[in-house]
């Protein structure tokens, strides 16, 4: 008999499986997935094709390789660890690399949060989303560091949601206990891209934005 581990491994694989399918639409991927070792499958390679900054220039680029893994406590007592391969720019992860998902303090990690959740939530921190970015505090640098850069470049990075309708807000942490000036402010300028709807085509978008491109307001 299988334990609740290995249950619960299988599971996630066939949901990020089928996550990666739903995103990847009309030829445009939005997530690559490759497991690495052998079944029940403890880590992968994910590849996020969003906007995101990169530097403190406030380059902007493409293409985002990061590494999931499964702790041995998971699911019962931890949550999935992701870590930046490539280069990210963001108050949200610790300077080894390793993603603050914000369970900490009075937000406990719960068996029952979905892997598909946990990977729509990373997604907009790696777009740099105002409502999900916590400054309060940051996993590196200085808040006020922070507050002061994010006053000089656009956010989100990526005005294109990673997917639309009932997949969007998909509850993870208790935003409401952070207050108003612990996230960055959103800055209103219009879309750049269209938006992949699950299950349904879209039309064409338009072109993405260069390899390396800076997301300083004008």
């Amino acid at each position: 008999m299988r334990s609740i581990r290995d249950q619960r491994l299988g599971n996630d694989h066939e949901e990020l499986l089928s996550l990666a399918r739903q995103l990847n639409q009309n030829g445009r991927p939005k997530l690559n997935v490759t497991p690495t070792g052998s079944r029940p499958y403890q880590a992968y390679n994910l590849e996020f094709h969003c906007a995101a900054y990169v530097d403190e220039l406030g380059t902007l680029r493409q293409r985002h390789q990061l590494f999931l893994e499964f702790p041995r406590a998971y699911p019962l007592e931890a949550p999935p660890t992701f870590k930046r391969v490539s280069p990210l720019f963001h108050p949200n992860i610790y300077p080894h690399g390793v993603f603050c998902l914000g369970f900490e303090g009075e937000r406990k990690w719960r068996s029952g949060i979905s892997l598909e959740s946990l990977i729509l939530h990373v997604s907009r921190l790696i777009r740099f989303d105002p409502d999900w970015v916590n400054l309060d505090p940051p996993a590196n640098r200085t808040q006020n560091f922070w507050k002061e850069w994010v006053s000089k470049f656009s956010l989100p990075a990526d005005t294109e949601p990673f997917v639309v309708g009932d997949k969007l807000d998909i509850p993870l942490v208790d935003k409401a206990h952070a207050q108003p000036t612990d996230r960055p402010r959103r800055t209103q300028t219009p879309p750049v891209r269209r938006s992949i709807k699950i299950g349904a085509n879209r039309p064409s978008s338009n072109p993405d934005i260069d390899a390396t491109t800076q997301g300083r307001r004008s």
